[in-house]
């Protein structure tokens, strides 16, 4: 093999003869823009070159870098697969094309005339400066650290290579949300979010390209605050039994959640069913968990909580209940015959209200007794009783037609109201034998007759315009 050195002399010595022109190689000397995973041609052409081949490098000095040759490449080396040759075989057109480019791809290119049989350089062209700009991609919504509890508003920030003067418009379920046009927006949000979506709309001030995010879903920053109670199946119950008491945790989001169950302000932590998740139709969830409790004397009147812990609140959402003991001091009743006391104190008390109704009735009977003892008595039209009356009873008709007579009080006197059929054979005057009533008026002592006065009824209360058979019995009224 001959000298490197000899080659490129023999090869200057063949151009400097007559008639032979030195290699021109002409590069674009501005620079040449790309975008990020597209294509760029860097040109470059050369004229009056001996045959040889041309290479292509990027970047001087230290940060040189090979990347092709329209022959085999140098030793050690291997051609960029993204570059290749615009124009193959050209013997002027040398420029190259790159495909899918990066932003490292970006600095000078350099193309290179070789020649002679040793492929000795006898040309550089002065550069081509390739600037890779960044891909307009679609922008990404990025929501706070935790989560924020419904209600409240929620920070979010769309994230945008696009260029200064890139335009931002936000979107909520498919919805435009007026006055937000920078790349951080607040929003306010409600329970019914947790279903709710959000994009980012960018607009490239260049190319006015308009591209959009993936939706946000709000329920990845939202809470929803459980609704927490406790039921006791028995509500009561005696010392030494059981109550199972059921935490209901409702229309809590996310679904994590974590339930337990203490005692004595939390320091006691009590064993008791998990209980699974149940969704609900508006996208939150509930909860049971079952503790069973035996009731011990100790246990009496003391207080267990139930505690529902979720993420995005600072403090779980407690329920305290308290455990109620019919019978706090078993020993009193217990022991033999201890199931008799209820039914043996039912019975006693049925006993005395029968003895009540028996002695009631009793008295009823005494009094009725004396009330027919009274009223059996006659009344003549000439005695005066001067025994305590209470009824009178007034026999105006024959014994066979005896009716009930109703008796009415006032303050000063009483009323006998007799009500019976005609009067047969009566002797009565002034009496006729379709007259169906007569009053007494017990205020005087004989039985007399009196005629109606004029203008009114007659005294005692008797009916006005007839004539009254009355009779009067002294008495107190009792």
């Amino acid at each position: 093999m001959k000298c490197p050195i000899l080659a490129l002399l023999l090869t200057l010595l063949q151009m400097s003869r007559p008639g032979v022109s030195q290699p021109i190689i002409t590069q674009d000397p501005g620079s040449v823009t790309g975008t990020e995973e597209g294509e760029v041609t860097v040109p470059c052409s050369v004229t009056g070159a001996p045959p040889g081949p041309v290479r292509w490098y990027r970047d001087t000095g230290s940060g040189r870098q090979y990347l092709y040759s329209t022959s085999p490449p140098p030793p050690n080396e291997r051609n960029d697969p993204r570059v290749s040759q615009v124009h193959q075989n050209h013997e002027t057109d040398l420029s190259i094309r790159i495909v899918n480019l990066n932003l490292r791809d970006s600095g000078m290119y350099y193309c290179e005339k070789y020649g002679g049989i040793d492929v000795t350089l006898i040309a550089r062209g002065s550069g081509s400066r390739l600037s890779v700009q960044e891909k307009f991609r679609p922008p990404v919504i990025e929501g706070p650290q935790g989560r924020v509890l419904a209600g409240n508003a929620v920070a979010l920030t769309c994230r945008s290579n696009g260029p200064p003067g890139t335009k931002f418009t936000w979107k909520k379920n498919n919805r435009t949300v007026p006055g937000e046009q920078s790349n951080t927006s607040s929003l306010q949000t409600a329970k019914e979010d947790i279903r709710s979506t959000v994009t980012c709309e960018t607009t490239d001030p260049r190319t006015q390209q308009t591209l959009s995010s993936e939706p946000y879903s709000l329920g990845a920053s939202i809470t929803v605050k459980p609704d927490v109670s406790i039921e006791a199946n028995p509500e009561r119950v005696k010392v030494n039994e059981s109550v199972s008491l059921t935490c209901r945790a409702r229309g809590f989001y996310p679904e994590r959640v974590s339930v337990s169950w203490v005692q004595q302000g939390g320091a006691v932590e009590l064993a008791a069913e998990r209980g699974e998740n149940a969704e609900n139709e508006d996208g939150t969830f509930s909860r049971n968990s079952v503790l069973n409790v035996t009731v011990t004397q100790e246990l009496s009147g003391a207080t267990v909580s139930c505690r529902v812990q979720i993420e995005g609140l600072a403090e779980p959402v407690q329920k305290e209940h308290t455990l109620v003991v019919i019978d706090p001091k078993p020993d009193q009743g217990s022991g033999p015959g201890s199931d008799l006391v209820i039914p043996v104190a039912v019975a006693g008390v049925v006993v005395l209200i029968v003895l009540l109704l028996a002695v009631g009735l009793y008295c009823r009977f005494r009094t009725g007794k004396k009330k027919a003892e009274i009223m059996r008595t006659p009344v003549s039209s000439t005695e005066t009783h001067d025994k305590e009356l209470t009824y009178a009873s007034l026999d105006l008709q024959k014994k066979a037609n005896r009716r009930s007579m109703m008796i009415a009080e006032s303050e000063v006197c009483a009323y006998a109201e007799i009500k019976g059929a005609k009067v047969r054979g009566a002797k009565v005057r002034g009496a006729k034998a379709s007259d169906d009533l007569t009053y007494a008026s017990l205020d005087e002592a004989n039985l007399k007759r009196k005629t109606k006065e004029p203008g009114g009824g007659g005294r005692g209360g008797e009916p006005p315009g007839k004539e009254t058979e009355y009779a009067s019995v002294n008495f107190r009224k009792n």
